[in-house]
Parts: C-alpha cells; sequence; structure tokens
C-alpha cells in the first residue's frame, strides 16, 4: 500500500458496499488514510497528521459517518470524523 507501516498499526471500515476506509499509523507515528471505491484505491496515503502511539481504532454511526481515534505520544485520546 505503499508507506512504511507499523506492526498490527491498521484498522479498517466498510461504509457501503463498495466503498473501504483503512487507516494506518506509519514509522513517523502519523495518521494517514486511503480508501477503495469499487475497484480503485485512492492515490496515495493522506496523511491525517498527529503522533500516535497506539494502533488506529475506527467506528461508524451511518452511511458516511466515521471516527477514527488513537492514542497520542501525550497519553491523550486522540480523534478525527
Amino acid at each position: 500500500m505503499g508507506s512504511a507501516l507499523k506492526a498490527a498499526a491498521v484498522a479498517a471500515i466498510t461504509l457501503s458496499s463498495n466503498q473501504l476506509s483503512v487507516f494506518q499509523i506509519d514509522s513517523s507515528n502519523a495518521l494517514r488514510h486511503k480508501s477503495l471505491s469499487g475497484s480503485s484505491w485512492s492515490s496515495g496515503w493522506d496523511n491525517l497528521g498527529g503522533r500516535f502511539s497506539s494502533p488506529p481504532a475506527v467506528t461508524s454511526w451511518g452511511s458516511n459517518n466515521m471516527h477514527c481515534m488513537g492514542v497520542g505520544t501525550d497519553k491523550g485520546a486522540w480523534g478525527k470524523n
């Protein structure tokens, strides 16, 4: 998928039958996002920033609504809608 991953630092969620969102913590501890729509991956990883010390967790509360969270290196809970 094109970016250096930390082991077990990936979360994925599907929002519809043909859409997948993948979140990862990369080697610089930043949160990144990539999506699959139908059979096409988005180009590159979106850098969502931050500095995380835990793997991401992601949840959905309806069509096209999701929230991704993780523990920051400051020990705080950080999230992105």
